[in-house]
């Protein structure tokens, strides 16, 4: 119970950070080769997920860059 408990939580994580490196992609980092960094990061994170967890990974996603995204 607490392995899988750890495994979605990480997956969380994963995917809270790899949307938080997808706006390093745009202005003014400018570092064009951290988006197919972030997006393959961010589709490992969702294989082998049901939907519903998918769905809260692709929030925290979606959260990462948001928050990074907007200042």
């Amino acid at each position: 119970m607490l392995i899988k408990a750890f495994k979605q939580t990480r997956a969380v994580i994963v995917a809270l950070l790899s949307g938080a490196l997808l706006p390093l992609a745009f202005a003014p980092y400018e570092l064009a080769f951290m988006a197919p960094i972030s997006l393959v990061l961010f589709l490992l994170t969702l294989r082998n997920l049901k939907p519903a967890k998918a769905a809260i990974v692709g929030y925290a996603f979606g959260w990462g860059y948001f928050v990074h995204g907007v200042y």
